[in-house]
């Protein structure tokens, strides 16, 4: 039973170890971009530091906002929500008849199951 408790113990440590592997960027003369971790394939790309790659970030990520440019289209809220109700008008539509349509496919299924059939 210890040889087992301590075959498990390292085990969880070794899988607690940091991961590394080498990744590499690779572009090639059209400019599409393509990553590699096979060293074999790597000739000519550049080395990317990736750091760490078990660490967990403490606490609650960042978002990092970015400000919009001064020429950036802004809307005021009535024509938002007059484009929403818009949107919200259209959708509706669109699922009255799509719940009519799955209506109309019951009814037609179930006359096809009451229909019996001499076989």
């Amino acid at each position: 039973m210890r040889r087992n408790n301590l075959a498990v113990a390292v085990l969880l440590a070794w899988l607690a170890l940091p991961v590394h592997a080498d990744i590499w960027e690779c572009v090639d003369d059209s400019g599409n971009r393509r990553f590699t971790n096979i060293k074999a394939e790597s000739k000519g790309c550049k080395l990317i530091d990736v750091g760490p790659t078990n660490t967990m970030p403490a606490g609650k990520p960042q978002v990092a906002s970015k400000a919009a440019p001064k020429d950036f289209p802004k809307v005021d809220g009535d024509t938002q929500r007059q484009r929403d109700a818009e949107r919200r008008r259209i959708l509706d539509q669109e699922m009255a008849s799509e719940q009519k349509l799955l209506d109309q496919a019951r009814r037609e299924l179930s006359d096809q199951e009451s229909q019996r059939l001499g076989s």
